[in-house]
């Protein structure tokens, strides 16, 4: 039995084994890489139902994640395990909830809703033959500075 870390959107953390994730998330699921070396199980439906953002989890993921989820981490077979307690980004994310328990003690927060329509889409760039990556990013954030103007 694999014990993971369940987080839900007040920030409260809980023990959930593997065969548990279902019923904690109460919805079937996906899987979200945060680093390299954690995942978060999410509701598969999380943004279509409308379900409150988790900001602890978002700041970490660096993208807006809906609704409770279960940390884990993936072994090199593709086998969920117990998220080792000592990385930094797992210590970085419980500190974060715990902040968030903190913030939402004080004060009257309404936990926004993510309107799936709001998350903007892929940005896709053609390179040309012979030009790296960094070039067609650099031609694309001046741009983007030459629209604002």
């Amino acid at each position: 039995m694999v014990n993971l870390v369940g987080l839900d959107v007040n920030g409260d953390l809980s023990e959930v084994t593997e065969e548990k994730i279902h019923e904690y998330l109460d919805a079937y699921f996906d899987i979200a890489r945060i680093t390299p070396n954690l995942v978060a199980f999410v509701d598969d439906c999380g943004l279509l139902n409308r379900l409150p953002l988790n900001v602890p989890l978002s700041l970490i993921a660096g993208r807006p994640l809906v609704g409770r989820a279960v940390l884990g981490s993936i072994d090199r077979h593709g086998d969920t395990i117990a998220p080792d307690e000592s990385l930094p980004e797992l210590q970085a994310l419980i500190g974060v909830a715990r902040a968030w328990r903190r913030v939402l003690s004080v004060m009257n927060v309404v936990l926004p809703r993510v309107d799936p329509a709001s998350i903007p889409g892929p940005i896709v760039i053609g390179l040309e033959e012979g030009e790296s990556i960094e070039d067609a990013l650099r031609k694309l954030a001046a741009s983007e500075g030459d629209d604002e103007d």
